[in-house]
């Protein structure tokens, strides 16, 4: 063997035993760290930062810890013999630490990463360590901010100095009074006195019917005062219809209805016009009338409906709403010219769309079934007379106020996809009259009621020896039962007595502003009360007339509920 290839030998051979030196009698260990640059000590001693490859150990226990300022530290203890090398790779998560927010001056409001606390300077907050943004600002300062790095675990401080940003006060005296004033460019409502930061501003001000002006204003130190005056606007309204025999009512913005008249302009601003014809569906419009004028065109769709049929729609619970009795569209005689005071003066309506009415009074058992299906109170004396059996399923229904009446018209809506409400007045008095313009749908004699009516006849009487009576016998003395009595012209029973019905319309209002519309309710004093029609079994000849007019504050044993539904 030549010397060379003994020499090339030997080498392998001091390699070989290095090797197995280094695997079998030595001990190491490697580390690395997500994020990296984390400081590595082992047992209290720094060996360097992440990562770190092959770092020689004597067999023996020894306490690692990997730290890094944005993060929670690691610490592991290892046992470590001759002959171990592990690589350890250790997953460092964020940690906590404390801002201490201060301000000068104090009382300012704080924002992190854009974030708004709902305390003021001077407040602490714990959040993740790491980079957070900082800013603050106060009324008439201007804001700092600045970045910070919260090390875990720290509790750092944060002081910002926000410096005077001088203001002025603007005070605008406005004609009218009410106008609208919008800063614009800016987040600020304007209130007589408002501070403004120094400088120049475009101002707009404006109200419905008024020519809306702009104006540049220059804010100084100390108070200003503007004086601005709105000039007032007027527009032409151009209203066209089809059919050509329309009735037009418009309303403008904050206004009262009127009737439409091509050569009367209006005021600028939100109008509504709605336009009406017999026997078509009723549309309305609604839109911002400029000096510039308006043109508008509205095409009626004819509503066609089989007057006399009786609609009966299918409840979503199961079961079916009360039945309803559809009725034309007409015009009539509200009120009674040689009446009471409140019923005076009489006045036009139209009812141009036909609509459906209750058949009868809604029913014990109808109010209880909604109320039973929306966990709704019953009035306790309602309770109270079906236990003595004073009532029976079939009697209309009685102690309910005008809120729970609402309440179940809006059940049967939810429940029908249809819309049940309460009748205005003059809806009421149309239905009740059925084509008459007599003190009763079937005359003026009061001796007849007893055919029609359940109301304060002899057989009350018997019972209540004081009152003053209608002479006749009707064989009821308390409202037991629904439809015993003729019908009128549109099919409808009780409208007179049994129990007085419920309207939409607020106290009684005077017939002398009421709308020709008789879907329109009327304009009341107050909702403190509300209008009920028709009188009841406790009545006399004037109460149970088509014209006499009621109102009363809630619910009673001789007050109940007839309602419409819109075709």
């Amino acid at each position: 063997m030549s010397r060379k290839v003994k020499v090339i030998l030997g080498l392998l051979l001091l390699v070989v035993t290095a090797a197995l030196y280094f695997t079998f009698f030595t001990a190491s260990i490697s580390i690395t760290s997500q994020p990296g640059d984390a400081r590595v000590s082992v047992n209290g001693q720094l060996i360097g930062t992440t990562p770190i490859e092959d770092h020689r150990l004597s067999p023996g226990r020894y306490k690692v810890e990997v730290t890094h300022s944005h993060y929670q530290p690691k610490i592991e203890q290892l046992d470590i013999s001759l002959g171990d090398h592990p690589q350890r790779d250790y997953q460092l998560q964020l940690g906590q630490g404390v801002i201490e927010f201060m301000s000068n001056p104090k009382g300012a409001w704080v924002e992190v990463n854009g974030e708004r606390l709902s305390a003021v300077t001077p407040t602490q907050m714990a959040l993740t360590s790491g980079k957070h943004r900082i800013r603050m600002g106060k009324a008439e300062r201007r804001d700092a901010k600045t970045d910070v790095v919260l090390n875990s675990g720290v509790t750092q401080q944060v002081n910002l100095n926000l410096s005077m940003d001088p203001h002025g006060s603007l005070t605008i005296r406005l004609r009218p009074a009410n106008a609208e004033v919008e800063i614009i460019g800016t987040d600020i409502k304007y209130k007589p006195g408002v501070r403004l930061p120094m400088g120049e501003y475009s101002l707009q001000v404006s109200r419905a019917g008024y020519v809306t002006q702009s104006k540049r204003i220059n804010i100084d130190y100390g108070d200003n005062t503007e004086q601005i005056t709105l000039a007032r606007g007027y527009g032409k309204l151009n209203v066209k219809v089809l059919p050509a025999n329309g009735l037009i009512d418009i309303t403008p913005a904050g206004g009262e209805t009127r009737i439409y008249s091509a050569a009367k302009a209006l005021p600028a601003g939100s109008v509504s016009v709605t336009a009406r014809a017999m026997g078509y569906r009723t549309q309305t419009q609604t839109f911002n009338l400029t000096p510039a004028g308006r043109s508008v065109t509205f095409k009626l769709e004819k509503l066609e409906a089989a007057v006399g049929a009786e609609l009966i729609d299918d409840l979503a619970i199961g079961g079916t709403a009360p039945p309803m009795v559809i009725v034309p569209a007409g015009e009539f005689t509200m009120g009674n010219a040689n009446g009471a005071r409140q019923e005076r003066p009489t006045r036009t309506v139209q009812l141009t769309q036909p609509f459906a009415v209750s058949k009868y009074e809604i029913s014990v058992a109808e109010f209880l079934r909604y109320a039973k299906a929306t966990r709704a109170k019953v009035p306790k004396k309602l309770a109270a007379a079906l236990t003595a059996e004073e009532l029976i399923k079939d009697s209309p229904v009685v102690h309910v106020s005008h809120p729970q009446a609402i309440k179940y018209a809006a059940w049967l809506s939810a429940q029908t996809g249809e819309r049940y409400r309460l009748p205005t007045e003059a809806e009421w008095e149309y239905v009740a009259r059925a084509g008459s313009q007599t003190a009763y749908f079937f005359g003026d004699a009061p001796e007849r009621l007893c055919e029609y009516a359940n109301v304060a006849d002899q057989t009350v009487k018997r019972r209540y020896r004081a009152w003053t009576v209608i002479d006749c016998n009707d064989g009821q003395g308390i409202p037991r039962k629904r439809g015993q009595y003729a019908p009128n012209a549109f099919g409808l029973y009780d409208t007179h007595g049994n129990v007085s019905e419920w309207v939409a319309d607020c106290g009684l209002p005077q017939y002398s502003n009421g709308s020709r519309d008789g879907t329109q309710t009327g304009q009341g004093q107050g909702c403190s009360s509300h209008g009920h029609r028709g009188g009841s079994w406790d009545s006399g000849p004037e109460e149970v007339a088509n014209s006499f007019r009621k109102a009363a504050h809630g619910g009673n044993g001789d007050r109940g509920i007839r309602l419409v539904r819109e075709l």
